[in-house]
């Protein structure tokens, strides 16, 4: 959990915070660089301090609260699994499924609140399962309590998406079975839920509101109903095409996207009968995916908008490895066929990388935005250990669908399961091994740390990036960094109460505190620097690189900066 280092922009922003927030003894307003960021509500940086507490500032204890809610996450869906199929084996397949897939492993690297969103919905779930299926009026309000709770806890991390999805859910699937309207009901008028709903909920928005007016109106409106609707401003972030979405995401629930086919003769089937199982655990879950999937229809998308409901999906591809016999037994064969098939493509993905890599010319100098491509030439260059790797990947896929391909003729559906959860397992080492190699493209740590064996007493750093860029720079540098050439409408605390304006830059204040003896660090992309040495050197005044990291360059007015070699 330690490695790699933290990331710019997510991991950094709320990592960055939590330290700032501990920094300043403050546990009501998260800060970025000194300023409020108040786009997402506290559960999250809490949970994050009370891990530095006990662990220190680092990495491990960056990820820890979201390792602990990752777990819990797995294991409600093998709950789910076994409650929906009275078969252990199969919530144990579905838990394995969800860890597996290549998208969980990299999104729960980050440091974001969704995966606690997502434990706290499945939580949201069990309990409505569970006051619908109990006799005693005492139990089932109980449950009903712990229902109302955990959307509490989900809203104070991510927003009122944990109250409205597993609602909304709720309802579809009361509007779809009779008999579900009546626990619908009970929901719905359960008055003592509600009142420890908001006496959770309200107290933070309401101090926050005390403190920085206009916040409430900015954050439901502009920030989630904004996002909900793509229509937040200013933009912080690109929206996802909705077909490359869904296209991701056969990579993203890779290898078990390749038993897609086993499940189409079932989800047809329960399209056609769609009202006898709505009322079942399983439609809950579908109905829970469905309402997730709809809202994203309209929302500025971001690839892992539909992770939270990624259970649904394990639950039913688990499932799926409980019989194979007559079409489905033919269905699985092919999709062993489809591993090797991949396994081939990864062949060919590593003749290609090593034409571009090895015998071209490196692919990120001369651009200011970072690629998956980058990434790769990054790793090839450390000894061509990205090639080594993905030939390790493509003999696995190999290797692994032939098995499944045997599995699949003797009618061996666990051992097939297990088969490509360790395929999917070295698919994950490998990645594992990878991403540090990516730190300096994707991470800041580095810079951070050359700026603090700079020692120079009393400095100057300015970034020119928005102040969402290179944030992993809050996470290790105890220092505050200004921006050139930024928007300072970004965050709410500046656009409407002034916080922070004093960090944004023009490039004539840069060129004016060059020349003065207080030392200045600037960080800018490579193809920048030309444009910078025209700008900056002159009588009195240089520009020295101090330091190259990725596609970025530190440059000083120091001729040799303290403590630098």
């Amino acid at each position: 959990m330690g490695s790699p280092r933290l990331f710019d922009q997510i991991d950094g922003q709320y990592a960055g915070a939590a330290r700032e927030m501990v920094t300043r003894g403050d546990l009501l307003v998260p800060t970025q660089d000194g300023v409020p960021r108040l786009q997402k509500p506290p559960l999250l940086y809490w949970l994050e301090i009370a891990s530095f507490h006990a662990f220190g500032i680092n990495e491990f204890a960056a990820r820890l609260p979201l390792v602990l809610s990752v777990l819990g996450w797995f294991a409600m869906t093998g709950l789910f699994a076994w409650r929906i199929t009275g078969c252990p084996v199969a919530g144990a397949v579905a838990a394995l499924v969800l860890a597996t897939f290549a998208g969980t492993f990299f999104f729960t690297h980050l440091i974001m609140p969704e995966p606690v969103l997502a434990l706290a919905m499945s939580l949201t779930i069990w309990a409505f399962w569970s006051a619908e299926n109990t006799a005693s009026p005492r139990r089932r309000s109980a449950w009903l309590m712990a229902a109302w709770f955990f959307m509490a806890c989900g809203s104070l991390a991510k927003g009122l998406h944990a109250l409205l999805f597993p609602a909304l859910a709720y309802a579809m699937v009361a509007w779809a079975v009779p008999r579900q309207r009546l626990p619908w009901k009970r929901f719905v008028t359960f008055w003592p839920g509600w009142l420890l709903f908001l006496t959770l909920v309200l107290p933070w928005y309401v101090m926050v509101e005390v403190r920085y007016p206009g916040f409430l109106k900015d954050h439901f409106w502009n920030e989630q109903l904004g996002h909900v609707f793509n229509r937040r401003w200013p933009r912080d972030a690109d929206r996802v095409p909705l077909a490359l979405f869904w296209v991701e995401h056969l990579g993203l629930l890779f290898p078990w996207t390749a038993f897609l086919p086993l499940g189409v003769p079932r989800f047809i089937a329960a399209c056609r009968n769609w009202r006898d199982h709505a009322g079942s655990p399983a439609g809950f879950l579908s109905a829970w995916f469905v309402i997730n999937a709809v809202t994203i229809l309209f929302s500025s998308i971001q690839d892992y908008y539909l992770l939270v409901s990624w259970p649904a999906l394990a639950v039913g591809t688990g499932t799926l490895f409980s019989r194979w016999e007559g079409s489905r037994q033919r269905q699985a064969a092919w999709s062993g066929m489809a591993l090797i098939a991949a396994g081939g493509a990864a062949l060919l993905a590593v003749f290609l990388a090593h034409r571009a890599f090895v015998c071209g010319p490196a692919g990120g100098a001369d651009r200011t935005e970072i690629h998956l491509l980058d990434a790769f030439g990054c790793v090839s260059g450390t000894g061509g250990l990205f090639l080594t790797l993905l030939v390790a990947v493509a003999s696995v896929l190999i290797a692994g669908g032939g098995a499944v391909v045997v599995c699949a003729r003797q009618q061996r559906p666990l051992l097939a399961a297990a088969i490509v959860g360790l395929i999917a397992m070295a698919f994950l080492v490998c990645g594992a091994v990878a991403l540090p190699r990516t730190e300096d493209l994707f991470s800041s740590w580095r810079i951070a740390n050359f700026l603090k064996r700079a020692n120079a007493g009393d400095y100057q750093v300015a970034s020119e990036s928005e102040c969402n860029d290179y944030t992993s720079l809050f996470f290790y540098l105890p220092h505050r960094v200004c921006w050139v050439n930024a928007n300072p409408t970004i965050e709410f605390a500046t656009r409407v109460h002034g916080i922070g304006k004093e960090l944004y830059l023009t490039e004539d204040q840069v060129v004016k505190a060059w020349k003065q003896p207080l030392p200045v660090f600037l960080i800018t992309p490579k193809p920048n620097l030309p444009k910078w040495r025209d700008r900056l050197a002159g009588p009195g005044s240089g520009v020295y690189v101090g330091l190259e990291c990725g596609s970025r360059v530190v440059v000083t007015n120091q001729p040799r900066p303290i403590g630098c070699r």
